[in-house]
Parts: C-alpha cells; structure tokens; sequence
C-alpha cells in the first residue's frame, strides 16, 4: 500500500487518498509525520473529512493531546454526519464513547488512591471517579444504592437527567480551616479529575448515549460487530454503584453483549491492566472477575467492579473506528 500511496506523488488536500497516506505512516510509527499531513491539508474555513477527522482525532490522542482530539470528533459527533455509511448508526455511538474514554484519567485516580492525604470529602465528588475504592475512600458513609436514577429514554428527559447530575456532583462547603490541610498536590489531581469529570458527564447528559446502548445490549445482532466492545466499555464506566447513586437501566448484560464478556473471562490481562484492576478495584484476577460477573448477574453488589473491568479490558473504539475506515477491520 505504501509503494502504491507513493506512485502517486504529492497529493491534493482534497485527495481521498490523504487519508491512507497518513494511516500508514501511523502503521509505520510516524505519528507526528501522519499527523501533519492531515493538518497541512486542512483548511479553518472547510469541514475536515469524516475519515480524516477520525484519524485526525487518534493521532492527537496517540501524542498525549486528549483534549484537542476530543474537539475534532465533536465536530463530527452527531448522528447525521454518519447517516451515509451502512454501519453509521453504532459508528456515531463509537465516536461518543470515544470521547468518554478520552476524558478518563485512571493514572490520576492511580495517584489520588496512593496519596495517604487525598480522603477529604470536600476533595471531589464520588460520582466523578472511576474506581471503586477511590468512591469508599471519597465517601465514609457509601451506602449501597441510596439514590436510583433513570438513564433518559430520549431527548425531552435529557434535562432533567442533566440538573440531577449536576445536583449530585456539587461539593459540600468547605471551612478555611478544614481548605488548609487539602495539599497542594491532592488539590491539583482532584481538579484534574473533576474536569475530566465534567467532560465525561456532558456525554450522557447531552446526548442519548446511555439509552441508546442500553437498547444495543439487547440486541443480539451487535455481538458480532466489531466497534460494539469498545462502545460497552465506555457505558459501563456509569454502571453500578458510584459513591451511592445508581444509575437504572435494563438488564446490562444482555444477549448483545455477553458474546464479548466470554472473550474477556479468558483473555491474559497485560501488566497495565492488571495494575489498574488490582489497585482500584476488588477485580484482582481473572478467577475474581468471573466471581464479579456471576455475583453482578445476581445482584448489584458486584456490578461496579465488574464494569470498571470491562471499560479497563475493552477496546479502544476510536482505533477500532478508525481501522474499520480504513478497511483493515470488518464491522462484524
């Protein structure tokens, strides 16, 4: 592909073929090279191509731009702009869940749990954090399940879903004499944290992401495709009990996901994942995580820690979109 690319010469900026120049650079490890091709032919005055923009928005990921990655794939975000491709529907909710990974920060939260000092409760909100035992170590008092809400079904309960997240996540006030034994440091990672809180948040509360998916899971037709585990994992960050509030849906571990969730029962973890899952989770090891699953399909007890692994063991659904444009993956 890279002797057939080259044959071509230099390329127009409006040239299709752009967009395969630049992912097989990435391929080739020349991610800051692919990266100016795409910005050199982009033009402030013209939308960026679809597949351009993906692209665009994994490169910038890949060089520790989160941020500005996840502002390219807000401009292609809603559904109309993928309403042309045949697999435009769950493609659109790929870009979603995209930009809920993106706004994720499990190094911080890594940080936050080591830290002896970052346990007061007016340091950030257990809503806005991922893992388990950060939530217990936020909150004292974590009773089980004390406030259940309904994922909006559409857009007209978007709002009032949006003003009861907000309500949840509002600090209590804090006293100067209790503000000057919060370090420096712990106040920094927990502004860190509560901003990519806010981002990750706004995903749900403007959009119908969570209804959407929570309809997928139910569908057996989705277990094959290809960018449906990468989806998942980025809904099942709102699974379970965090800090206290529960968020209501159908049956989570429906026929439209189950297929996945036997992969991982059985998938090696690497020595990432198995830090993370053993850190800020109950989830230690495989033999734990199957013992997760069976106690979440019984209760919700478990349910937290089993999600937080299935976001932590899914794939990233931005490479995953992003080589399904290219055709190097299938859709199903």
């Amino acid at each position: 592909m890279s002797a057939l690319l080259g044959s071509f010469g230099k390329m127009s900026s409006d040239s299709p073929l752009l967009f395969h120049e630049a992912f097989e650079m990435r391929a080739a490890g020349q991610r800051e090279a692919a990266l100016k091709v795409l910005e050199e032919a982009t033009s402030p005055n013209q939308p960026e191509p679809l597949d351009r923009a993906v692209l665009h928005a994994l490169l910038l990921a890949d060089l520790g731009n989160r941020r500005a990655a996840s502002s390219i794939l807000a401009s292609i975000e809603q559904s109309e702009f993928w309403r042309a491709r045949s697999g435009g529907r769950i493609e659109s909710l790929a870009v979603t869940a995209s930009r809920i990974r993106l706004s994720t920060g499990l190094s911080s939260e890594i940080r936050a749990l080591r830290s002896p000092t970052f346990h007061s409760p007016w340091l950030l909100a257990p809503i806005d954090v991922i893992f388990p035992k950060l939530q217990a170590k936020l909150s004292a008092l974590r009773p089980d399940f004390t406030i259940e809400l309904e994922i909006p079904r559409d857009k007209t309960e978007l709002p009032t879903f949006a003003s009861k997240i907000q309500e949840l996540r509002k600090m209590p006030p804090i006293s100067d004499s209790d503000a000057s034994v919060i370090s420096e440091v712990d106040r920094v990672v927990a502004g860190q944290l509560a901003q990519l809180a806010i981002e990750r948040w706004s995903r749900v509360t403007e959009t119908t992401f969570l209804a959407d998916v929570s309809r997928l899971i139910q569908d057996p037709s989705v277990s094959s495709a290809s960018l449906f585990p990468g989806i998942f994992g980025s809904f099942a960050l709102f699974l379970g009990n965090m800090g206290g509030v529960y968020l209501m849906s159908k049956d989570v571990l429906g026929v439209g996901v189950m297929p996945w969730i036997q992969t991982i029962l059985v998938t090696e973890w690497d020595e990432r994942c198995k830090q993370l899952l053993q850190e800020g989770t109950e989830t230690t090891s495989s033999a734990s995580l199957k013992e997760s699953l069976r106690a979440a399909q019984q209760s919700r007890a478990r349910l937290r820690d089993f999600a937080v692994a299935c976001f932590i063991l899914s794939p990233d659904p931005l490479e995953i979109l992003t080589n399904l444009i290219a055709g190097t993956t299938t859709a199903a």
